[in-house]
């Protein structure tokens, strides 16, 4: 399982958003990084360990940026995609690699795991899925929001909403598609307390 890791920054902190690239990369090989920045008002330094950096012209949304890293995703033969904000604490036990393994599981009950989350704080948690270490969901949020590439691409965000509304109609229509969103019991990550 090959993953591209996408944080989108807006004038962010640049040694928390580096000391949180290198926490990914020393978790996997299997996890590349790419950076939108979405315009930030300060340049950017030198991320060094990021695989990827973009830069927008102007400050169009994070569904524009979460677009532009699907379709990435595909052109460089990504598996899945997971969403990251700028404020995401990587726990010790980061492993979305482990998580997506358990899902794809999922598939001899009749589960599509196309949507899945590590971020079990911010969530709207339905039931507990019987025999399985994940939750159903009626809404999960884009930090630690992990998708199937494939099925992702054929689904692009609206670029037009913001925030909470892109997490919302994101979700709903998923599930309008039969596709279920599921949450990891074991948290993974968390927002800093630095920035909230």
């Amino acid at each position: 399982t090959k993953m591209l890791v996408t944080i989108v920054t807006y004038n962010p902190d640049e040694e928390f958003i580096k000391n949180m690239i290198r926490k990914i990369k020393s978790k996997s090989i299997e996890y590349k990084v790419i950076v939108i920045d979405n315009f930030s008002r300060k340049p950017i330094g030198n991320l060094e360990s990021v695989d990827y950096f973009i830069q927008f012209d102007n400050n169009y949304g994070l569904g524009k940026a979460y677009n532009y890293a699907i379709k990435f995703a595909k052109e460089i033969g990504e598996n899945h995609i997971m969403f990251l904000d700028q404020d995401t604490v990587i726990l010790d036990n980061f492993d979305a690699i482990k998580v997506i393994k358990e899902a794809e599981k999922l598939k001899n009950k009749g589960i599509k795991p196309y949507m899945l989350s590590i971020n079990i704080d911010i969530a709207e948690i339905e039931h507990e899925l019987r025999n399985s270490n994940f939750y159903i969901a009626k809404m999960i949020v884009n930090s630690g929001m992990i998708l199937n590439v494939n099925f992702a691409e054929k689904e692009l965000f609206l670029e037009g909403l913001f925030l909470d509304r892109l997490d919302y109609e994101y979700s709903y229509r998923y599930r309008k598609l039969g596709i279920l969103p599921l949450v990891y019991k074991e948290r993974m990550l968390s927002l800093s307390l630095i920035h909230i």
